[in-house]
C-alpha cells in the first residue's frame, strides 16, 4: 500500500526471547543455521555450565550457553543461553549486540562477581 516516499525500510535492534521455564532458555540474534545460510564466518562458543559457580550456589543441573562470534571483525552474532539467570544475561547480550560491543570489548568489561552478568565475559 505504501510507495515511493512513504516507502522505509525497518531496522530492528535485537530483540532477545526468554522461555520461563525451569531451566530457563534465552536466545537473541541468529541460530547456527541462519548464520551459515547468510554465508558468515564465525566461531562457535559453546560449554555446559553446571560446574560453574553462578549454577552450583542454586544447585541448577542444567546450564549451558552457545554463542556466535563472527571472524574477522568479533561482533556477537547470536547468543543462546540455559539455565538460571538466562533471562538477565540475554538482555545484556541483546544490548551488546544492539551497540555493537565485540566479544574483546566485553571480555574487558568487569562485572560485580558474583553474579550472573560475570559470566558473560567468560562466554565470549
Amino acid at each position: 500500500m505504501l510507495a515511493g516516499k512513504d516507502e522505509r525500510e525497518v531496522n530492528y535492534p535485537p530483540i532477545p526471547s526468554v522461555v520461563f521455564t525451569l531451566p530457563q532458555l534465552a536466545s537473541v540474534g541468529l541460530s547456527e543455521a541462519a548464520a551459515r545460510d547468510k554465508g558468515l564466518a564465525f566461531d562457535t562458543h559453546f560449554e555446559k555450565t553446571a560446574g560453574w559457580y553462578s549454577s552450583l550456589r542454586v544447585g541448577a543441573r542444567y546450564s549451558a550457553y552457545k554463542i556466535l562470534v563472527e571472524n574477522g571483525t568479533g561482533h556477537i552474532l547470536g547468543a543462546h543461553l540455559i539455565g538460571p539467570g538466562a533471562e538477565e544475561q540475554i538482555n545484556l547480550f541483546a544490548m551488546a549486540m544492539g551497540a555493537g560491543l565485540t566479544a574483546n570489548r566485553i571480555k574487558g568489561i568487569i562485572f560485580a562477581y558474583p553474579s550472573y552478568a560475570s559470566d558473560i565475559s567468560s562466554m565470549v
